[in-house]
Parts: C-alpha cells; sequence; structure tokens
C-alpha cells in the first residue's frame, strides 16, 4: 500500500510542478485533484486500459498546454521591445515611459533628477495625479522603491503611486505596496502595456537601419509628427530624433 502510495504522490509532484510552470501552484494543486477524481470515476467503471489513456491524454494536454504558454510569452516579448527596454539607461527609461503613458492620454511631467522626492514621472488624467517610480533593474526591485513612491504622494499631492520596472519585485516590496494601495507594474505588465497601447505588429521592435549608431525604436513616437523617433549619437551625447528629420526637427534628450 505504501509503494502505490508513494507512486501516486511521484505522479502527482510530476503533474503538478508541469503545471506549475505557468500557473500558480495552488491551482495546478487544484486542477491534478480534479483530474485525479476523475481518474477514480473512470477505474471504478471502466477498466485500467481507458484509466491508463486517460492519463496519457492529461499529460499531453498539460506539455500542449505548456508549449502554448511559452510560444505566446515569445511572441510578446518580440512584439513588446523589452529587450531594448534591458539596454537602456535609468534617465532613457524614464523619457520611454514618458512617451508611453502620453499615448495613453495622460499630461506627463518628468521630475527633475536632482531631488525628485520619490517620483520619476508625475501622471494627471480625469483629475488623478499619480507619481511613478521608474526602475530599469537587472535584478529585482526591493522595497525601497515602494517606499520612495509612498513618500512621493505627500509632496506631489498625488491620489495614488506606481512603480514601474522592467524586472520583478521582491516579496517584501509586494506586501508593502499591498498595504499601502501603490500599483507595482513588472515585467510582464509592462510588455502587455506596451502592446496594448501601441498595438505593435509581428515584427518586433528594433531594427538595423544601417544609419551608424541609429536603432528604431519603434515604441517611440514623435509627439510633433507621429513618426517614429530613433536614438542617436550627437556631439553631447545620445538623444532621441525624429526620424523624419530634417523636415520634423523634434528631439528628446536622454
Amino acid at each position: 500500500m505504501s509503494k502505490n502510495a508513494s507512486v501516486v504522490d511521484l505522479l502527482g509532484d510530476h503533474f503538478i510542478n508541469s503545471l506549475a510552470k505557468n500557473i500558480s501552484r495552488r491551482r495546478a494543486l487544484v486542477i491534478f485533484l480534479g483530474a485525479f477524481l476523475v481518474s477514480l470515476f473512470i477505474l471504478f467503471y471502466t477498466n485500467f486500459k481507458i484509466f491508463f489513456l486517460y492519463w496519457i491524454s492529461v499529460y499531453v494536454c498539460i506539455q500542449l498546454f505548456n508549449i502554448k504558454v511559452s510560444f505566446n510569452r515569445k511572441r510578446d516579448l518580440k512584439k513588446s521591445g523589452i529587450n531594448e527596454i534591458d539596454r537602456m539607461d535609468g534617465i532613457a527609461f524614464e523619457q520611454y515611459l514618458s512617451h508611453l503613458f502620453k499615448r495613453k492620454g495622460y499630461k506627463v511631467r518628468i521630475t527633475s533628477s536632482q531631488g525628485d522626492f520619490g517620483a520619476d514621472l508625475l501622471l494627471e488624467k480625469e483629475d488623478e495625479r499619480i507619481c511613478v517610480q521608474a526602475k530599469r533593474y537587472s535584478k529585482q526591485v526591493g522595497i525601497k522603491a515602494v517606499q520612495e513612491v509612498i513618500g512621493s504622494l505627500a509632496h506631489y499631492s498625488a491620489d495614488i503611486g506606481w512603480v514601474v520596472t522592467n524586472s520583478t519585485y521582491t516579496r517584501p516590496a509586494i506586501q508593502l505596496a499591498k498595504a499601502n494601495g501603490i500599483k507595482l507594474v513588472g515585467r510582464n505588465e509592462l510588455i502587455r502595456l506596451i502592446i496594448e497601447t501601441n498595438h505593435i505588429g509581428e515584427n518586433g521592435v528594433s531594427d538595423a537601419n544601417g544609419r551608424g549608431d541609429e536603432t528604431t525604436i519603434r515604441e517611440l513616437m514623435c509627439d510633433d509628427c507621429g513618426a517614429k523617433m530613433v536614438l542617436r549619437q550627437g556631439k553631447r551625447g545620445k538623444f532621441f530624433g525624429c526620424s523624419s528629420f530634417p523636415g520634423c526637427r523634434n528631439t528628446v534628450s536622454i
């Protein structure tokens, strides 16, 4: 009996771990328990062969589900331009978010880099003011970022605070944000936001255009003429310039 129980436990762990790759472990456990109850019903009213085929089909469905989710994630990564964002510095990321939120209909102000009082961007729309702390990180964003945006709310008379990152958050940061009503926009949420806002096509985000160090950033659009903004290298450093230059001379400093 104990041997059979250990086999069931082993199979259960395998199926749950396979499901938990793309959904929460609790949900995976619920799905497995449901499948297990169905299998008992099949075993009781049919035979072992059908019982065995049932579990084979469950396993195949799980693998197909994981393949589909993995494919969708890779497609979204390609469409979102997240790899371009990963190569930005902090100031460029703030500029990027400024353009992104403008396209979402917000009035945007980038605060001074010297003494920003915990907010990198101020968003306003429909009498709501939002403080945004932007974190272009290669590691998890910790509790300090949440503390900073909480501290900025009173100074800027804001209604709500957001932290936006290309990365993920530590558990303490998530807990503190939840306790104080702070919205956390992590990597996956940022990808969805970009795709929803820009309706980017299947060809990706950046492409070589054969003009030196220029790199097309399709998410950045010119506020004056609507053309694409490109990253250029000038005498004083890098900046975003309109791709329709010299017809349009709009630039965004970095």
